[in-house]
């Protein structure tokens, strides 16, 4: 979910008449976010049966979602399945772990795809 608040914080610097689509292959994250958020808000940000995982992490991810709803659409799409994008994210993100990297930042080696995909998934 980090990589919504990040996402969402980057689109701060487009124009009002930008519209952001994230991908992503956590269902999970977009329902909490999207669906569940508003009604734990409500209830104190409590659920039945328990607490709820990630709290401050999704209570961050939902303020900027609030604020970005109109220009942002969120997408769930299958994981492992060959989608290119979908693969390539999770290339980058086992890069990031096998690099222990600690914060978001940009890829700066040159883009080289097809060895990123060669990689082991995650």
């Amino acid at each position: 979910m980090k990589k919504y608040i990040k996402t969402a914080e980057v689109s701060r610097n487009f124009s009002s008449t930008t519209r952001l689509l994230v991908c992503s292959d956590s269902a999970y994250s977009i329902n909490c976010i999207r669906s569940w958020a508003p009604n734990w808000e409500k209830k104190g940000w409590k659920k039945p049966g328990g607490g709820i995982k990630n709290l401050e992490i999704i209570q961050d991810c939902y303020a900027i979602y609030r604020r970005i709803k109109k220009e942002l659409k969120l997408t769930h799409v299958a994981a492992h399945v060959g989608t290119e994008g979908n693969e390539l994210a999770d290339r980058m993100a086992m890069l990031a772990v096998q690099r222990k990297e600690k914060k978001l930042r940009l890829y700066q080696e040159t883009m080289d795809i097809p060895m990123l995909l060669k990689m082991r998934p995650g």
